[in-house]
């Protein structure tokens, strides 16, 4: 919607050349709207208003984009500009990225990045398809049992910039044991001098293991209304987060694909529809329309088997039609 509402305003800005003035108003927007505005543009004018964003909007602005929209951006980029992208994305946003492209693009890829970075992409990569550790991410505030409050929030000030979030931190014991989780309200209304351990949950309310399901933590994190949950090994040592935006969308994506299937549709998950074969369309549409065929002529035979009832309480007649739309015969 605000891409069509600004997209001649922007046409124009381009056409005219106030790139400056252009800059600025987009630089006002939140990263979703601007990705937003991208989606709705040509590919060549995306990738001239992508280059003229601030570094750290384009960066954010990526995230928010389509893997489609992604993948035709980097395609015009030249090898640095390849590199700040992928090396600035969060973990999880860039293995969701490098999982959709070719293999020859995702290898040239991880060797721009870092060799931490590498490290903990291909070990996300790693995981099944549809696993929680394709969507977990290292990025997550740690805890000593042992701090005190002001302690705990100290740390959080030094290191919560980088995290995905300060609102749930988890504490360890040596060895990143997960002991338990607090939320940041507890620490900011507690005593400075309180101890953590004293304050926390332990357990956690709730955890999942790297080769879980992604649907099963959406229902975990549902039902005890988290905004992330831990994702531990099988010591239960904490080796990184999922948040509460990720698995949205994989429940969003999941809701989706039930009623493209119950409907007949490809899932998208799967493939494109416009981009199916016309026999697998006609398989997956055809057999619903001929189960319907076949309900249909037994139907009209049981209607001829009654047809002298059907002439003599002629009113009968009129809720046919009612009848068979209700079990989805028309």
């Amino acid at each position: 919607m605000l891409g069509k509402l600004l997209g001649p305003d922007i046409q124009e800005m381009l056409f005219e050349k106030r790139l400056r003035e252009l800059r600025g108003a987009l630089s006002e927007l939140p990263p979703p709207d601007v990705a937003e505005l991208l989606s709705d543009m040509a590919e060549n004018d995306r990738a001239i208003v992508f280059r003229i964003l601030p570094r750290a909007l384009a960066s954010e602005t990526f995230e928010h984009l389509s893997v489609d929209d992604q993948q035709s951006l980097l395609a015009g980029f030249n090898q640095e500009q390849c590199r700040r992208i992928i090396q600035e994305m969060d973990p999880d946003d860039r293995t969701a990225l490098l999982e959709e492209l070719p293999a020859r693009v995702t290898r040239k890829l991880l060797r721009l990045l870092s060799p931490e970075d590498r490290r903990i992409t291909q070990a996300l990569l790693a995981y099944p398809e549809d696993s929680v550790g394709r969507l977990m991410t290292p990025d997550y505030i740690e805890l000593r049992a042992e701090m005190t409050v002001s302690q705990a929030i100290d740390h959080i000030r030094r290191v919560g910039m980088t995290k995905e979030t300060v609102y749930e931190c988890y504490v360890t014991l040596p060895g990143h044991k997960l002991e338990g989780t607090i939320d940041l309200k507890t620490l900011v209304l507690s005593q400075p001098d309180a101890g953590i351990k004293d304050l926390m949950k332990s357990p956690p309310v709730a955890a999942v293991n790297p080769q879980q399901d992604q649907e099963e933590a959406a229902l975990l994190l549902q039902t005890y209304d988290l905004l992330a949950l831990p994702v531990i090994d099988a010591e239960r040592r904490l080796i990184g987060i999922i948040t509460v935006d990720d698995l949205m969308d994989v429940m969003a994506e999941a809701a989706d694909e039930d009623i493209q299937v119950m409907a007949g549709v490809v899932p998208e998950t799967e493939s494109t529809y416009l981009r199916q074969r016309l026999l697998s369309i006609s398989w997956r549409r055809g057999l619903p329309m001929l189960g319907l065929v076949v309900v249909e002529f037994i139907a009209g035979l049981v209607m001829r088997g009654h047809h002298a009832r059907l002439q003599s309480v002629l009113a009968l007649a009129y809720f046919v039609p009612m009848v068979m739309a209700t079990g989805g015969g028309m």
